[in-house]
């Protein structure tokens, strides 16, 4: 586990997260870099719907969350 100090007064900041192997960020990275074409087709003003469909979901399941 990663955990974050406040650098002034030493202490915990937020929840420790788990550390990430190498080959977890190589797949990160290329899941990334796949999607990178196709996420920079879109306009800006399209990017922040397709960002909240890819975090909530699509059609009825959205209002759920």
């Amino acid at each position: 586990m990663i955990q974050a100090y406040d650098p002034r007064t030493g202490e915990p900041v937020g929840e420790p997260v788990a550390e990430t192997s190498d080959a977890e960020v190589d797949a990160i990275v290329a899941a990334a870099a796949a999607a990178f074409g196709a996420w920079s087709a879109f306009t800006d003003s399209e990017r922040p719907l397709d960002t909240r469909q890819a975090t909530f979901g699509r059609g009825d399941r959205a209002p759920r969350i």
